[in-house]
């Protein structure tokens, strides 16, 4: 009899490749175990439903293909089931983090070559976008030396959120794409990937007729503001899915580039999982951002230690914990 993991994990505000980096590490921990995963976006909160269908759809299979060929339908009263756990990762060590992503094309171990791997073998798009971005991919690239750029803005570094990592200002970015520029005059086209309309503009401006347009949906982000993307209201159709959607197809782009220059994002180590042939490549190591003040004096945080889930209050340095169900 078939034993199925349904990986059943809470995904409120987290971005497309964040909640697919959570995703494979429960399929490698299924696989680990013996089990054949199905991924259940129907019954568990995300960002990224359709309108007027949450927990109408499975939303991974909006994009992507189910690990094994298996989905919900599979599942009966009397199948061997398990359920994962609430969590983001149920096995910490095969978790590929940013902070693992190489700076330089020379730091690319065999052990990181291996788990790159492992991760692009189980992320597989459903025909229908793989459709879309070849498509999408074909009406752009017809230059074989694109440099390929991902430049963070908006919630991300006016959050400044502690345990993330620190992006490189705009002007250190575009300096070091000049520099690429000498040192490979091939370079012909220019694409930068980012959610950010002043960033953009700022690329715009710089680099002209080099830039290959970006179609992806930008914000002009409020300077003071410190809402999440996901908090904003867009009046759009399918806003957050149009946007998984758009956000999707640059970060393949950026795979099927040249050359990438970025700082260490989720989407940046995508990119790299997702590339094959990138002849040179720099990502900024700039640390991570500290906490606050605020964040100093009080923190509620939630951890995983030894498969159980943990709230942890911390006040005056002074740490209490829960354990949850």
């Amino acid at each position: 009899m078939n034993k199925f993991y349904i990986i059943a994990v809470t995904y409120e505000i987290e971005g497309l490749f964040a909640l697919a980096t959570s995703v494979i590490n429960h399929v490698i921990y299924a696989k680990n175990n013996g089990y054949i995963p199905i991924v259940d976006l129907k019954h568990y909160d995300n960002q990224y439903f359709k309108d007027d269908r949450v927990f109408k759809d499975n939303v991974w299979e909006y994009f992507f293909e189910q690990p094994n060929g298996y989905n919900l339908d599979n599942v009966t009263q009397n199948s061997n089931v398990l359920i994962s756990q609430n969590c983001f990762f149920p096995d910490m060590k095969e978790v590929l983090w940013n902070g693992d992503v190489p700076k330089q094309l020379q730091n690319v171990s065999s052990g990181l070559e291996c788990k790159k791997n492992t991760y692009k073998k189980y992320l597989k798009f459903n025909s229908q976008i793989q459709q879309y971005l070849d498509e999408k991919l074909s009406q752009i690239c017809n230059s074989d030396e694109i440099l390929g750029v991902l430049c963070r803005g908006t919630d991300y570094t006016k959050r400044r959120t502690y345990g993330e990592h620190i992006q490189p200002e705009t002007k250190k970015v575009i300096e070091k794409v000049k520099q690429f520029i000498e040192k490979y005059p091939q370079i012909n086209r220019i694409y930068v990937a980012t959610e950010d309309n002043e960033i953009y503009e700022t690329f715009k401006k710089e680099f002209k007729d080099l830039l290959i347009e970006n179609s992806q949906y930008k914000y002009s982000y409020d300077n003071n503001s410190t809402k999440l993307l996901s908090q904003l209201s867009i009046d759009r159709k399918n806003h957050n899915y149009s946007l998984a959607k758009e956000y999707l197809f640059s970060i393949y782009l950026l795979s099927k580039c040249k050359y990438f220059i970025g700082g260490k994002t989720t989407g940046t180590k995508w990119a790299w999982i997702l590339s094959e042939n990138w002849k040179d490549f720099y990502i900024w190591d700039l640390g991570k951002y500290g906490k606050t003040i605020k964040e100093r004096i009080f923190s509620l945080t939630t951890i995983m230690k030894n498969k159980k889930t943990y709230k942890i209050l911390q006040i005056f340095g002074i740490k209490f914990f829960k354990k949850l169900k």
